[in-house]
């Protein structure tokens, strides 16, 4: 009874222990996938975006004089801003980490000035590429840097997780060698403390048995407290057929 004891609170610790950790870790885990993967993942499209406004643009702009009659330039630009927007307008709403605010606000305070340049330059046809250098490399160094921010919080996120996962299971396998521990124990000392003690218990009964009724108790039965038992059977059996006999008479 008591080694069941030992093994279930045992068993309920090293349940909570894992409540406990899972919750924790997916907590963790949580956090990399709501608060940070969305502004990696629309800061490398901005990126990507960037990138192709800045090819169309280096085709199209290698006169210093450029007239869309046609208009496609302008409808691709228009095309590549409205998904820059999209991406940004995520990033506004996911706002999660210490200096993304500052950061997002000067990405917004850039792209705008980029719509304003490329404004005025389908209009009018006239492209300023030391103008235009500058304003992109504000932009793109921008995006990067929430990008790089939010890559080392996720390398620390990713880190703390499998810290706590070390953690956990030196923890878990503390409390199994803990628990194996003390059911050595128990089996040493459980003998002595209990056994023992029925043993002799069962010796003096028999020992009893045979003083009062002359003859050797017989034991068909090997577990300790199923002799015991017995023993005590047997005894009041004994003690019954002399009560009987004494009535008789």
């Amino acid at each position: 009874m008591l080694g069941t004891g030992v093994i279930f609170i045992l068993s309920y610790l090293i349940l909570v222990v894992n409540m406990g950790a899972n919750q924790s870790v997916m907590n963790k885990s949580k956090s990399l996938l709501v608060d940070n993967y969305p502004s990696v993942k629309h800061s490398f499209d901005m990126l990507k975006i960037l990138n192709e406004l800045n090819n169309l643009l280096h085709v199209n702009t290698y006169q210093q004089n450029f007239n869309d009659t046609t208009g496609t330039l302008s409808f691709q630009i228009n095309s590549l801003l409205n998904e820059f927007e999209e991406n940004l307008g995520v990033q506004l709403t996911n706002i999660t980490e210490a200096g993304e605010d500052e950061l997002t606000q000067s990405l917004q305070g850039a792209y705008l000035e980029l719509k304003g340049f490329l404004s005025t330059f389908t209009r009018k046809g006239r492209f300023d590429r030391a103008t235009y250098r500058v304003i992109y490399n504000n932009l793109k160094g921008d995006i990067l840097s929430i990008y790089n921010l939010n890559i080392k919080v996720l390398e620390n996120k990713n880190r703390e997780i499998r810290e706590k996962s070390m953690r956990i299971i030196k923890i878990q396998k503390d409390i199994g060698i803990i628990g194996l521990a003390l059911l050595a124990i128990m089996i040493i000392i459980l003998p002595s403390f209990i056994i023992n003690p029925i043993n002799r218990l069962a010796e003096r009964l028999k020992k009893f048995y045979k003083e009062n009724f002359n003859t050797e108790i017989k034991v068909e039965n090997d577990n300790e407290l199923a002799v015991l038992e017995e023993l005590f059977e047997q005894i009041a059996v004994e003690f019954s057929k002399t009560e009987k006999s004494r009535t008789d008479q």
